[in-house]
């Protein structure tokens, strides 16, 4: 499925960093969350500081909507789904 072209309802910033932050929140614990997503949504994340700290989502797969400044060897493209 391709929803590069799909408009998100709604969009998350997040900032990774300085380590160990995450939107300038350090880890409480497993049940405290920088944003919530509902089932079935498109959700857009502007990620920042992916360089410092590599980016996942549990249980969520996403897609790269554009290019990051570093591929990675052409690991990290638009299009491509990661988890």
């Amino acid at each position: 499925v391709d929803l590069t072209s799909t408009t998100p309802s709604q969009t998350v910033a997040i900032q990774l960093g300085p380590p160990p932050s995450i939107n300038g929140n350090t880890f409480t614990s497993a049940t405290t969350y920088e944003a919530s997503m509902p089932v079935g949504a498109v959700i857009g994340l502007n990620l920042n500081g992916v360089n410092g700290h590599p980016f996942h989502l549990h249980i969520n797969p996403f897609q790269l909507t554009t290019n990051p400044a570093d591929t990675v060897n052409n690991y990290f493209l638009a299009g491509d789904w990661h988890d």
